[in-house]
């Protein structure tokens, strides 16, 4: 039995937070409308998105690094399933009852199979990656680390850097900047080996060194040599920031009872967060261009309403998942969907 490591739990909350803080940004029209006025707060917009960039690479990095620690279940797969169903087809039929409607000719479709529309591009190839779980899997935990670490580096030449180099990460063998199956399969392998691997030597100074100077080296090539796919999740330094965060937090040795208790509450509700802010009716009623109005704020005024709208919108959320956590379990849907899969998990 593996030792839970809490650091894990802090990361996947920090991460989801980042995820929402940028799509805010983005979604929300804020970068949009400060694009046109610039000044000190699109300057200060555009680096909290650089420093964040790496939020989807942990997510991805820690999925590979669990995988090591435990074995694949369909009834996992079925259970995300489930939880997807329940906002994606859920949440519509609720708006649509309070009356809210929608322009889009496909909202059915996409509620009623939103892994198959792609409404949820990670969930998407998430469910894609796993499947192929059940063979990769047991490759990746039997493979000798000498031999993962070559094919990791590989992986990194093929499928980050002369990509991103040669401005082709778009376009090279459907990486699309990252957004995509072949790229999260990418960084379930590299979080399997960091898992092989032994970090304790590295500093978190040298850790953090790290981050701030793939940071910087982001800004430079995007900003100043007019790179854009620097700044994509395929891109060499936006990986290595998340290597340095992820290494970081795995290294976290958090003592406090209390604090483990918020952490196991809160840290299976991340999932939920990403699932309801961009459920298709609520991404077109409540998020796409309706937070432009913020870049007009003076800039204190601004820092401190998007702070406020985003914590608050965040814990909303986590709030709303915690009683969807609370329906399955009294409707003991994670027993059935182990009872459905029993035949296959055995």
């Amino acid at each position: 039995m593996y030792r839970r490591n809490f650091g894990i739990d802090l990361l996947k909350i920090i991460a989801m937070f980042m995820i929402f803080f940028i799509h805010l940004l983005g979604e929300g029209g804020v970068i949009t409308k400060l694009q046109y006025t610039g000044g000190i707060k699109y300057y200060f917009v555009s680096a909290i998105v650089v420093a964040f960039y790496c939020h989807v690479n942990c997510y991805g990095l820690i999925s590979g690094y669990l995988g090591m620690r435990s074995d694949f279940k369909y009834s996992k797969l079925l259970l995300l399933w489930c939880q997807v169903i329940f906002y994606s087809f859920g949440g519509t039929v609720l708006l649509l009852l309070f009356g809210y409607r929608s322009e889009s000719s496909d909202l059915w479709r996409n509620s009623l199979f939103p892994i198959f529309s792609g409404t949820y591009w990670y969930v998407t190839s998430y469910f894609g990656m796993m499947i192929l779980m059940p063979i990769v899997g047991p490759i990746l935990k039997k493979i000798e680390t000498k031999e993962l670490l070559k094919l990791s580096v590989v992986l990194f030449l093929t499928f980050s850097f002369f990509p991103t180099i040669l401005s082709v990460n778009g376009k090279f063998l459907g990486i699309n900047q990252g957004l995509s199956l072949i790229w999260l399969l990418n960084l379930y392998i590299f979080g399997a080996l960091l898992y092989k691997l032994d970090f304790k030597k590295l500093s978190n100074k040298k850790l953090f060194t790290v981050y701030i100077l793939s940071i910087c080296f982001t800004v430079v090539f995007k900003g100043y040599l007019n790179r854009d796919y620097w700044l994509t999740y395929n891109s060499p330094t936006i990986l290595f920031s998340a290597f340095s965060i992820f290494l970081i937090f795995i290294k976290l040795n958090i003592k406090k009872e209390f604090l483990k208790q918020i952490l196991r509450i809160l840290s299976p509700l991340t999932l939920g967060v990403y699932l309801i802010h961009y459920q298709p009716l609520i991404y077109e009623l409540f998020l796409k261009d309706k937070l432009y109005f913020l870049a007009e704020k003076t800039f204190f005024s601004f820092v401190f309403s998007l702070v406020g709208v985003s914590v608050s919108c965040f814990i909303i959320c986590l709030i709303i998942d915690y009683i969807r956590l609370r329906i399955f379990e009294k409707m003991h849907v994670k027993e059935y969907c182990q009872k459905i899969c029993k035949l296959f998990d055995e």
